[in-house]
């Protein structure tokens, strides 16, 4: 029989109580342990993590991602599930690993003409937008971020003069979006097609991977969970979908903090309907139109709220 390193994840599962399909399980000779898929409710062990290459997938729903997956599988919070990858050191790869067909049909690459902070009027865009923070603050915020911008000359079209935000999920960059600087653009925001993204946008959460806290404060957009910082994630505006629902339902409170206007209550609204049975939700409503246009008071008391 083949035999393979089990790579922490038989150890963790038995730790955490969670049932395993038995060794003789076909798929165990492949470098897979098999449990049962919390995802789309499976109770005949579809659900496999690859020992060799570092990933969750169901035979029924797909991949999952290792974090996530991890929490519902062992019923725990998500910061929690987080500290118990690295504990028994597994992979974190978020799906499987690109063929090269793939790959080349796929060359996943963020829009860059170089670094924003060498460049005058992104630089001076963007640094208008986050005044309150000092000048050291706010370099370390664009380099901890990995913010860029693309040139009015760049070789895309629909995606000259923007500042770029990527969007990190589980330690590597998947996706990105832009905010033009230049003042005639018909479109202010841009986020990438699917065809060149690693892990679709609306699938999870921006700025997960740097939630310190149980506690989060989901918004609209990328300017609004930067005002906040660490602990602030985002939905790529109002319209949110199930599977950020369910990540969100893996922390103890989420503060919905979206636009101060009817449309975005409303959402915000349902948003706390389809996930308040699981977690302890609330909604914020804001002095001002947005986060990022919050005073400094206002912006202190909703940091407040992360680890109080």
């Amino acid at each position: 029989m083949h035999t393979m390193e089990s790579n922490g994840i038989i150890e963790l599962l038995e730790e955490m109580g969670v049932p395993i399909a038995s060794r003789k399980h076909e798929h165990y000779r492949y470098g897979w342990i098999q449990v049962c898929c919390p995802f789309c409710g499976d109770g005949n062990f579809h659900l496999g993590y690859n020992v060799s290459k570092g990933y969750f997938n169901c035979y029924r729903c797909g991949s999952h991602g290792l974090i996530e997956t991890l929490a519902m599988v062992c019923d725990v919070r998500y910061n929690e599930a987080r500290q118990l990858s690295q504990k028994y050191k597994l992979r974190n790869t978020n799906n499987a690993e690109q063929s090269a067909d793939a790959i080349a049909k796929n060359p996943f690459k963020i829009p860059s003409s170089g670094n924003i902070l060498k460049a005058r009027a992104p630089y001076c865009y963007l640094r208008e937008r986050f005044r309150a923070l000092t000048e050291t603050a706010f370099k370390d915020m664009v380099r901890a971020k990995g913010i860029t911008y693309t040139g009015l000359d760049y070789n895309v079209r629909e995606w000259a003069a923007r500042i770029v935000f990527p969007a990190y999920y589980e330690g590597r960059a998947v996706s990105f979006q832009g905010r033009s600087f230049a003042p005639l653009s018909r479109a202010k925001y841009r986020t990438a097609e699917p065809e060149n993204e690693l892990v679709h946008h609306k699938t999870f959460l921006w700025g997960i991977d740097d939630v310190p806290y149980n506690t989060t404060i989901v918004c609209e957009g990328v300017m609004d969970a930067l005002s906040i910082g660490d602990g602030a994630v985002h939905t790529h505006g109002i319209e949110w979908t199930k599977e950020q629902a369910r990540m969100l339902t893996l922390f103890d409170k989420v503060y919905i903090c979206y636009d101060n206007e009817d449309i975005a209550y409303k959402k915000a609204a349902k948003l706390k309907a389809e996930i308040g049975h699981r977690t302890n939700v609330h909604i914020i409503k804001l002095s001002a139109h947005d986060v990022n246009s919050c005073s400094q008071d206002e912006l202190a008391e909703l940091k407040g709220l992360l680890n109080a």
